[in-house]
């Protein structure tokens, strides 16, 4: 929310890129999903150096990722993604293009996040899928979630949309029309990886497309 701050808002949540530009679960929008003869002014978002100087330094110190940003095997891009009232992200498993570990920062406000078994690394269809089967993360703020390992490619995630967030004291928060909660996810985009299709779809799943609130146009969503 900086000086700079470019919120786009292209699906139902909006989003800001630091670095490289790649999204893996909405293929059908090219401002998300740049391709390799896409210039660079439609690869890259706002620089890194944008982001507050202690803030890759102290990510660089918790060993998750093998080298500084910037390096290969480094962080190359930094997504923030913000929350409104009750939006989420769907079920689905990271691109393989997302690399071997990935970290995210969340800030101001808590919600819950669902792990689930994958098979193949895709989530499970529905039909098949134990709702009770899941482990519940509470992301509070300021805490750091790390994938990497089997909770990288052999479990699905998903952020809750319910409007009740359960704390770690028992009480629940309700998110109403005030909720806002921001969120910076460290990746490091294995650039040759990157696809125009989902790699993640269970089988006989089809990408889906959502009103746009304004004027009725489409919009893509991944829930």
């Amino acid at each position: 929310d900086s000086s700079g701050s470019s919120w786009m808002r292209h699906i139902r949540r909006a989003q800001q890129f630091f670095g490289l530009v790649y999204y893996q679960t909405s293929q059908a929008v090219p401002e998300l999903q740049p391709t390799g003869s896409s210039p660079d002014s439609a690869q890259f978002g706002r620089p890194m150096s944008d982001l507050p100087s202690w803030l890759l330094p102290r990510l660089e110190g918790t060993g998750v990722f093998d080298a500084p940003a910037g390096a290969p095997g480094g962080v190359n891009q930094v997504q923030g993604n913000e929350y409104l009232e009750d939006s989420g992200i769907g079920l689905h498993v990271e691109d393989p293009a997302a690399g071997e570990s990935l970290a995210t920062l969340s800030l101001l406000q808590p919600i819950q996040l669902t792990l689930q078994r994958a098979i193949n690394r895709r989530p499970m269809h529905k039909d098949d899928r134990d709702r009770e089967d899941c482990l519940k993360v509470l992301l509070e703020p300021r805490s750091l979630f790390v994938l990497q390992g089997d909770s990288r490619h052999n479990f699905a995630h998903a952020i809750r949309q319910s409007r009740l967030v359960h704390l770690r004291d028992g009480a629940s928060l309700r998110r109403g029309k005030d909720y806002r909660r921001v969120s910076l996810t460290f990746r490091s985009i294995v650039e040759g990886q990157r696809a125009a299709e989902r790699k993640d779809m269970p089988e006989g799943y089809t990408a889906f497309e959502l009103p746009r609130r304004d004027r009725g146009a489409p919009r893509s969503d991944d829930g």
